[in-house]
């Protein structure tokens, strides 16, 4: 069985930079989506406990901040409540697990 490489994961100044300062001591991860999406730049915010969440917003809503980066970025109630997240978490999968079908079919054909 071949094992898959780790996804890419930015480091704590790019993580406080992106969410908020002390995210990454807190915990907060910032990853691929899945691999190879850094290049087409699809990260996933992975909270301390290990929830993914798909945009800086609703991590900074989950996280009780409300707010992200310094800039202002603000969460509404409303975005991180009305079940957006989950469906773009959904999408954002499907979209993970068909290119590494794809990627394991070409690579079985090889």
């Amino acid at each position: 069985r071949v094992e898959k490489p780790a996804l890419a994961e930015r480091d704590r100044a790019t993580t406080d930079r992106k969410l908020w300062p002390g995210a990454f001591d807190a915990g907060w991860r910032i990853r691929e989506a899945c691999r190879n999406a850094a290049k087409n730049s699809r990260w996933k915010y992975v909270s301390p406990e290990g929830k993914d969440y798909t945009s800086a917003a609703a991590a900074a809503s989950a996280s009780g901040r409300g707010e992200s980066r310094p800039s202002g970025l603000v969460a509404t109630a409303a975005a991180a409540s009305s079940g957006h997240e989950s469906g773009a978490e959904s999408e954002l999968e499907v979209e993970c697990e068909v290119e590494d079908a794809t990627g394991a079919a070409a690579a079985a054909a090889t």
